[in-house]
């Protein structure tokens, strides 16, 4: 049994000297050298910069990131693009493409994973052996919805869209195989209706996922965000934003074995193996015992000697209290002698993180959408990426931030000058960043020299902001929103991240229940344009 202990650390607000830096590099205390890999959202280039801020490789596409990305030991790059022709099934976070490129920029591979029934989204992993494992919508009928047990007053558009995990095989320049696959729909629980499919008791099935948990009308109902895979335990943990937990799978079942409760190295098949953050989702637990709040990034550290590791949690913080404030959480699995995962009055173990890194700037971390963590072992230091704000922060053990990053690239890829402010009109945002150390495989025998910022030039003079600003309230928000500051009979837009524009009014109270969750811009004539973050209602 692990013995596990927990402590907080609470981080000081870390001001920074007098600067003329806006964007780009802000502060860099690290002697050691390294990578930052990252692609803004909606903007069809992904950069890799140094310690300096410096760019030292980009590759070009013709997609936007439908969102991470990932750099392989050989050097290609690997990443998630937006599709926008078989846009049937469309949500935050939507893809539909996995693309490889080489070094030198060239594409090698492209998978289309993008049609009426499925659809790639958000996050996905590179496998050891070189196959792709991406999270991916996988469209279900009303009909089928109700008969499987969801209840019928959560279902408003007509469908519902579970996740599943499909591991591809990349079998030429166009073509993949699904080698694997885990579905959601295949390890189901409901206590609702006992005339339906999955009928029984929910605390007594903590494998499965009950369908009328985190119920709301959202077709995106799980709404998982992130997915990576253990190789020394051939397992995959899975985040989910709506029942504000995370997810542990055996990966070493068939994709036969992964639709029922048996086979696999743990002889459960495809039912969840661990599960943490919110016990509330198996009827195991009150709000008090909450922990997770909307979280995103998850980074699974495993050195090779212990026996599970440690999860490493971006935990958003949204509705944790009467203050929205984000940490990081550590959590260090318990495993019996048998390698099970330990429960405790049909509870999964530990009760709470063994580590908690709390920012006492709560605007230096909070973030209501996006975001990831990374946990830095040979200095054991931890990088954040604030992704509505577009910056990546390192923190030591001490709580002192050592290195800031905020990315001069926007969305319509435009790029911030030197000195100019960045606020939330910026539209900067960035989904992830990843930290490579400098002797990474990808960069032996390469020369990455630097090739400039990406930033402008430093504006010696401030920046006068000749646009008026408003207040937008609340923000985030699930059925309306208010504007203060704004005069009568101006034109107000609502915009979507493809630049579609989806409201057009001069009321200051505007209603958005009809519409996804996800990043959208609202603009008024005259005034900056600012974020809004609509939720699932």
């Amino acid at each position: 049994m692990l013995h596990y202990f927990k402590f907080f650390i609470l981080v000081l607000p870390f001001c920074l000297k007098a600067q003329e830096n806006t964007v780009g590099l802000i502060t860099n205390q690290v002697s050691d050298f390294g990578y930052f890999l990252f692609a803004p959202m909606s903007h069809k280039t992904t950069y890799l910069i140094n310690r300096e801020g410096e760019l030292v490789h980009k590759w070009e596409s013709e997609y936007v990131p439908g969102l991470s990305a990932v750099l392989s030991s050989d050097g290609t790059l690997y990443r998630a693009g937006r599709d926008t022709e078989a846009t049937y099934i469309t949500a935050g976070g939507s893809g539909g493409i996995i693309e490889r490129y080489s070094w030198e920029g060239d594409l090698l591979w492209q998978f289309r994973y993008s049609s009426e029934n499925e659809r790639q989204h958000h996050d996905f992993e590179l496998m050891p052996n070189g196959n792709v494992l991406l999270i991916a919508w996988d469209r279900k009928t009303e009909a089928e919805a109700i008969e499987n047990g969801r209840d019928p007053s959560f279902i408003s558009r007509g469908e519902l869209w579970p996740d599943k995990l499909v591991e591809v095989k990349p079998t030429g320049m166009f073509t993949g195989e699904i080698v694997w696959e885990w579905h959601v729909w295949d390890h189901l629980v409901q206590d609702f209706d006992s005339t339906k499919l999955n009928y029984g008791g929910v605390s007594n099935s903590p494998g499965r996922i009950d369908i009328n948990f985190a119920a709301s009308n959202s077709a995106d109902w799980i709404h998982g965000n992130a997915v990576v895979y253990n190789e020394y335990l051939d397992q995959i943990a899975f985040s989910t934003r709506s029942f504000n937990e995370i997810w542990i799978i055996d990966h070493s079942t068939t994709s036969a074995e992964a639709k029922s409760s048996s086979g696999g190295n743990a002889g459960r098949g495809g039912d969840l193996l661990y599960r943490w953050g919110n016990p509330a989702a198996y009827e195991s637990g009150e709000l008090a015992d909450q922990r997770l709040f909307g979280q995103h990034g998850i980074h699974w550290y495993h050195d090779g000697s212990g026996e599970v590791g440690s999860i490493f949690a971006f935990n958003n913080g949204l509705f944790r209290d009467e203050h929205n404030y984000a940490t990081v959480e550590k959590i260090v699995p318990a495993i019996d002698q048998g390698g099970a995962y330990e429960m405790e009055g049909g509870v999964f173990n530990p009760t709470d993180p063994e580590l908690t890194f709390i920012s006492l700037d709560s605007s230096e971390m909070f973030a209501p959408l996006f975001s990831n963590v990374q946990y830095l072992p040979e200095s054991q230091n931890i990088l954040i990426c604030n992704g509505p704000q577009g910056s990546f922060v390192e923190f030591d053990l001490s709580g002192n931030i050592v290195w800031k990053y905020i990315n001069p690239i926007t969305e319509s890829g435009r790029v911030i000058q030197q000195g100019e402010p960045v606020d939330e009109g910026s539209n900067n945002t960035v989904f992830n960043v990843t930290f490579l150390p400098d002797d990474f495989p990808a960069f032996r025998d390469r020369i990455l020299e630097s090739q400039g910022v990406l930033e402008g030039e430093v504006i010696v003079s401030s920046v006068e902001d000749k646009m008026s600003s408003f207040t937008l309230y609340p923000n985030p928000a699930y059925d309306q929103v208010y504007l203060e500051g704004v005069e009568d009979q101006t034109v107000i837009l609502i915009y979507d991240t493809w630049g579609r524009c989806l409201r057009k009014t001069m009321d200051h109270t505007i209603g958005i229940n009809d519409l996804d969750a996800g990043v959208y811009y609202l603009t008024v004539e005259g005034y900056r344009t600012k974020k809004l973050f609509i939720l699932d209602n």
